[in-house]
């Protein structure tokens, strides 16, 4: 009994050592994210967010993966009126966030766009008056009716070359958009489809053209580039 007593004493000893011997890595804490959200599983075989669930976060960090399927959507009214959120952070799997998503955030600062994003639905940031900046990656191809409505904190937003349409009042009662930073000429915004009259905030702003490097003099228009990764205007 001595015998088999001394030796579970050994194991347990062992085990205690190796458990804090063990610190975690690089991998471990870059996967980290929110717990107690509610997810559903998609006709393609990725994964929707689908609400808050029991999660408490104020900054949100959403999984690439669940399970061992992709996370590729933020679904209708996810994070609707989740008012105890003030920055979320997404996987580039997202491509598309959908209607009414963080609709009425509004202790919401910022957030961290996918790389993928293709879609953002109707409302999707509606009423986040806290809400400074967006920035949005080469993917991107339509922004949908009312989503920044209301943010009455938004600052600058960076549009992609990627974007085709932005819907009526996306930028409605934005009153402190002063600047728009463009990632692609000036006549590729001339292209670019929206009705002036039902989106003034964003006609009113002031709009600058990426260049990578400084243009010269005699170039017409104002230009801007990254720098520590935030948007900063070319002087001239």
């Amino acid at each position: 009994m001595k015998k088999l007593f001394a030796l579970f004493i050994s194991f347990t000893l062992l085990i205690a050592v190796c458990a804090c011997s063990k610190t975690p890595s690089e991998t471990d804490l870059a996967e980290y994210s929110t717990f107690g959200l509610t997810y559903s599983m998609n006709a393609d075989g990725g994964y929707t967010v689908t609400g808050v669930g029991v999660a408490t976060d104020v900054n949100v960090v959403l999984p690439s993966m669940y399970g061992d399927l992709p996370v590729t959507a933020i679904g209708e009214g996810a994070f609707s009126d989740a008012t105890f959120i003030r920055t979320l952070t997404m996987p580039d799997s997202v491509t598309a966030i959908e209607a009414e998503a963080f609709y009425g955030c509004s202790s919401l600062q910022e957030i961290k766009l996918s790389s993928s994003l293709e879609i953002v639905g109707n409302d999707a940031f509606s009423g986040c008056s806290s809400l400074r900046f967006v920035d949005f990656k080469e993917s991107l191809t339509r922004i949908g009716s009312d989503v920044f409505a209301a943010c009455s904190s938004l600052e600058y937003a960076v549009l992609p070359e990627s974007l085709e349409r932005i819907g009526q009042f996306s930028f409605n009662d934005c009153d402190k958009l002063s600047a728009v930073y463009y990632r692609g000429t000036k006549e590729g915004f001339e292209r670019l489809e929206y009705e002036y009259f039902f989106n003034m905030s964003l006609y009113n702003a002031t709009k600058y053209y990426y260049s990578a490097n400084k243009p010269n003099d005699d170039a017409q228009g104002d230009f801007w580039r990254y720098v520590d990764g935030k948007p900063s205007v070319w002087t001239r």
